[in-house]
């Protein structure tokens, strides 16, 4: 959007310094994480991150991102998990190059799967970020996958997943970053599990490989319930409610009836 001169007086400047940061990113951080991240590392400010990250940078995987409309940051979920080095104060759109070379590349190895999947590349992304923040491991994953699998599978019986971590996503990213009380409304409609049918409106975290290849490569169960001990890390998994309900005690997260 810049004019002519002003594109050849940006190049003709000389760049102040060329020193670098180092910066991991681990499975499961948010957009908003990591754009907070990269401006207290002195990259570059979050504002300008989250705007060029979620605009078209001309890769060929954003052909295959579905624009419903209705994500809350249209890019969550394809930023890949992994340790960067930065030049401090420089461009978001430079960062955002670099971060979306890598995603591509790592893409590119699971394309195939995902068009023999059945499912959209968005749908893959958004399942694999609910399975990486409800697994209590990576072993654990393909089973996780599973159980939400059945569920959209049997929507006339399930016709909700039923996940926490969407209901995490909208407090701690949608009402803190919405403009209005009534785009809240609108993108809690679209990303709450307990109230929208089937998956949220897109990813809530940026997934890493071992949960994309788990949805993609699921564990075969007839599991439709799980729960997580958080003192232990041990899984339960139900085929009924009752199961589940049992499971919850034993998890320590209900009381026996």
């Amino acid at each position: 959007s810049s004019g002519y001169s002003e594109i050849i007086e940006k190049l003709s400047q000389m760049r102040e310094s060329y020193k670098t940061v180092s910066i991991t990113f681990t499975e499961g951080e948010n957009l908003l994480d990591i754009a907070k991240k990269l401006e207290d590392n002195e990259v570059c400010t979050a504002d300008d991150f989250l705007f060029e990250f979620n605009k078209n940078q001309g890769f060929d995987f954003e052909n295959d991102v579905d624009d419903n409309g209705d994500m809350f940051y249209r890019m969550e979920g394809y930023f890949y998990p992994d340790t960067y080095e930065f030049y401090v104060n420089d461009s978001a759109g430079n960062v955002t190059k670099k971060l979306r070379e890598q995603f591509e590349k790592k893409y590119k190895t699971v394309k195939a799967k995902i068009k023999n999947s059945g499912m959209s590349l968005n749908e893959v992304m958004t399942l694999a970020s609910i399975v990486q923040l409800e697994a209590a491991s990576e072993n654990e994953m393909p089973k996780v996958a599973s159980v939400f699998l059945n569920r959209l599978d049997d929507p006339d019986t399930y016709p909700m997943l039923q996940s926490d971590t969407t209901t995490n996503y909208i407090k701690n990213v949608i009402k803190t970053e919405a403009d209005n009380t009534a785009s809240i409304e609108h993108y809690t409609e679209c990303y709450d599990t307990y109230k929208c049918k089937g998956l949220p409106a897109g990813p809530i975290c940026n997934p890493g490989m071992a949960a994309i290849n788990a949805v993609l490569e699921p564990k075969k169960t007839d599991y439709y319930y799980f729960c997580n001990n958080l003192k232990t890390g041990e899984t339960f998994y139900a085929k009924t409610l009752d199961e589940h309900e049992e499971n919850l005690v034993k998890a320590g997260l209900a009381k026996k009836k």
